[in-house]
């Protein structure tokens, strides 16, 4: 089974224990998955800091579940003392087109920048570390990669008081649809994170969710805001991608120095 796989890294600056920490729980996941033959081909980390040894540390995660490339991109900047906020995006194979979609609900309105990432390398090394001018103090976007034909999209709405976060994941279809066009034909696209707001359809974007425990929730604190969206059941993307996908929580890196919240995986095709 292909699957993908989202983790909330909660402020990941690569120092001390947690990195090794995440590696070790990461390889576990892996290590469980390849028992039944399954494996994570994408995965997107977000909540990550960009300070420190975040991104070199990142590339050892990534290593622990056998994903070989490995990009780090600023995608929001924080009132708080960590500047920026950066997603990883790691994959077994190389990602055709990269990109940020960043999404702008100050004043009630809203506003969506598609920022393609550049082909040149050098360009894309400086992409990937800036911001554009526009994006000011907790301004956060959607990282996307797409992958052998897959669009995938990951995302850490902002918690901010007010209807602000709310009108962020009112915006998922819209979302997915930039990035189901971005090539010469509609694409399936999946979208993960932390959306700090309960799960619910989206026009028609599907939700897949899966919680742990008793309360069923994915956070320490039982909330429900780890999951996926995708438009797979729309007769217009390939058909090789119109299996429901299956959603799984898993707990390994939840607690224990790491994270409040799991690992959030995607079955998508056999």
């Amino acid at each position: 089974m292909r699957l993908i796989l989202h983790q909330n890294m909660n402020n990941f600056d690569g120092e001390g224990d947690r990195g090794r920490a995440y590696a070790s729980a990461f390889a576990e996941i892996r290590e469980e998955l390849a028992e039944t033959g399954d494996a994570v081909t994408v995965a997107g980390f977000t909540e990550i800091t960009g300070r420190g040894r975040s991104v070199e540390a990142m590339k050892e995660i990534a290593d622990a579940l056998s994903l070989s490339h490995v990009r780090t991109v600023a995608y929001g900047r924080t009132a708080l003392p960590y500047h920026y906020e950066c997603t990883t995006v790691a994959s077994v194979a190389a990602p055709t087109r990269m990109g940020r979609i960043f999404i702008d609900t100050r004043g009630g309105s809203v506003l969506l920048h598609d920022d393609a990432a550049p082909e040149d390398g050098a360009l894309f090394d400086e992409w990937c570390t800036e911001l554009p001018e526009f994006a000011t103090a907790d301004y956060h976007g959607i990282v996307y990669a797409v992958v052998d034909g897959v669009g995938i999209g990951f995302v850490h709405n902002r918690y901010g008081a007010g209807d602000e976060r709310h009108l962020t994941a009112q915006q998922i279809p819209d979302v997915g649809e930039r990035l189901a066009r971005c090539g010469n034909r509609r694409i399936p696209v999946y979208i993960g994170g932390n959306f700090n707001v309960d799960p619910r359809r989206r026009g028609a974007y599907n939700v897949h969710y899966r919680g742990l425990g008793a309360e069923k929730g994915t956070t320490y604190n039982g909330h429900k805001h780890d999951y996926w969206y995708s438009n797979v059941g729309d007769a217009a993307v390939s058909d090789d991608f119109l299996d429901p996908p299956v959603a799984e929580a898993r707990a390994e890196t939840l607690g224990n120095g790491m994270s409040d919240h799991c690992a959030t995986l995607l079955a998508i095709s056999p």
